[in-house]
């Protein structure tokens, strides 16, 4: 699979699952399917959904290691009958977690994957739960409106039944451009080179405002400017924080997580992770330990 045809195939991806869970997060608790129909809910779409997500990355990631991962035993019906009976006890907070995870790490895990890497094998696993698999599920939904607005205390009663708080993950992207060179290593990156960088910085918070937001993008946006500012438009190596350290991908993450948990102190969430994306198939996550 060329870088192309990779990077349209998880735009498709991430374009069809924010179809799909728009419509799932607006009706939480009722039955997606006709009448007649085994009951579907939002909770089941999610859980579905991030079982076979993971199924099919552990796939591509064992073939890429020249390994075997057993498929699941059954017929498709019987497969996710049993996913559907083993997840019954989540909540749909807990389901919805559990995919937007599994996508997240999905999209990541294929797109660090060199072009050179991929064969008919993975290419086949890593679409058969991406924008074909979300599609078709938009597709059985049989509501009358399905894009309403619905006010976010819709989801609050299941929630407080369950005795849990609601999570919520912000996420914040930019981008700024700099020059590096990696010094010992041994190959092209040796030499000055330079990249436009992307930044996304992933923050969790559990409760909301009065007027539901949880915090505000622009103040966040606004806070990681701040942060990318210093680091536009340099050579990372003539920085005093990279003066004996490599301004690696690793290390550039770390240091945009450590000087934005300074400025969200204050603020009532969790700095969860930063990743730093030199190109759009190869990056790193940087989260503490």
């Amino acid at each position: 699979m060329n870088p192309e045809t990779l990077y349209r195939m998880l735009q498709e991806d991430r374009e069809e699952w924010e179809r799909l869970t728009e419509i799932l997060d607006a009706h939480p608790g009722v039955s997606l399917h006709d009448p007649g129909s085994p009951v579907w809910t939002s909770r089941d779409v999610y859980a579905h959904l991030a079982r076979w997500m993971e199924h099919s990355t552990a796939v591509v990631k064992a073939l890429l290691a020249g390994a075997v991962v057993p498929a699941p035993e059954g017929t498709g019906e019987a497969i996710n009958e049993r996913f559907q009976q083993e997840s019954a006890d989540l909540t749909l907070e807990e389901a919805r977690m559990w995919a937007m995870m599994t996508f997240g790490e999905r999209q990541h895990t294929f797109a660090a994957i060199p072009s050179s890497l991929w064969n008919e094998e993975m290419e086949k696993y890593a679409r058969a739960d991406g924008a074909e698999h979300f599609r078709a599920h938009r597709e059985y939904i049989t509501l009358s409106d399905p894009h309403p607005v619905v006010e976010p205390s819709a989801i609050a009663p299941e929630q407080e039944r369950q005795g849990g708080k609601a999570m919520y993950e912000i996420m914040v992207e930019n981008h700024f451009e700099a020059a590096h060179y990696l010094r010992g290593y041994q190959g092209k990156c040796e030499a000055m080179h330079g990249h436009r960088y992307k930044v996304v910085v992933r923050i969790q918070a559990t409760e909301l405002n009065d007027i539901g937001l949880s915090l505000d993008f622009t103040d966040i946006k606004a806070k990681l400017a701040l942060v990318l500012e210093r680091l536009d438009h340099t050579c990372l190596n003539d920085l005093p924080m990279f003066e004996k350290i490599n301004p690696s991908a690793e290390n550039i993450a770390s240091y945009i997580y450590h000087r934005m948990a300074e400025k969200l102190a204050a603020e009532p969430a969790t700095l969860l992770a930063v990743e730093a994306w030199e190109t759009p198939y190869q990056g790193v996550s940087y989260r503490p330990g």
